[in-house]
């Protein structure tokens, strides 16, 4: 952000909008209040349009946003790790690309199994909880012909539901 004559002024936005994106939402220090995963729908539908005419661009928003990510995760390089899942992530993006590509349009039908659970301050190297789903799938059909496509793990920041993992997680 530039402030030129405005330094106080842009000094105090920059830090009010840097304090707003750490906020902790309330379900994600409330286990009573978990994020209806119905609501992740409209963005698998996205997923879903983006590798049959778009790219990797148009769905990055669906993954966990870094400001939220850098704050919950308990660990030395938090960046650096940030970096590497939106790296595996795209990877998984281009191989469900590759995948359906020319085989017709892919139609959303639901999103179904997995299971859900909260996941408590200081597992996973986290230092705040929140509720997260594992192996989801997007029931979908492409040219007309049942296929699925595994969301291996989601993670609430307040309402809201982001990917983690869209493919197999990696061993690092």
């Amino acid at each position: 952000m530039r402030c030129g004559p405005w330094l106080v002024f842009c000094s105090f936005l920059s830090t009010a909008l840097y304090a707003e994106a750490f906020v902790i939402p309330a379900e994600n220090r409330d286990q009573s209040l978990k994020a209806t995963i119905a609501d992740f729908d409209p963005k698998a539908q996205r997923l879903l349009t983006a590798l049959e005419k778009g790219g990797f661009a148009d769905v990055q928003d669906l993954f966990f946003p870094e400001p939220a990510f850098l704050q919950l995760k308990a660990i030395a390089k938090p960046a650096d790790y940030y970096r590497q899942l939106v790296k595996w992530y795209e990877q998984d993006f281009a191989r469900e690309k590759a995948r359906f590509k020319n085989r017709g349009p892919l139609v959303f039908k639901a999103m179904k199994g997995g299971s859900c659970k909260w996941k408590a301050a200081q597992t996973e190297a986290n230092s705040i909880p929140y509720w997260s789903c594992y192996k989801r799938k997007i029931e979908l059909t492409v040219g007309g012909q049942p296929e699925t496509i595994e969301v291996r793990a989601l993670i609430n920041w307040g309402r809201q539901w982001y990917i983690t993992h869209l493919g197999p997680i990696p061993k690092t």
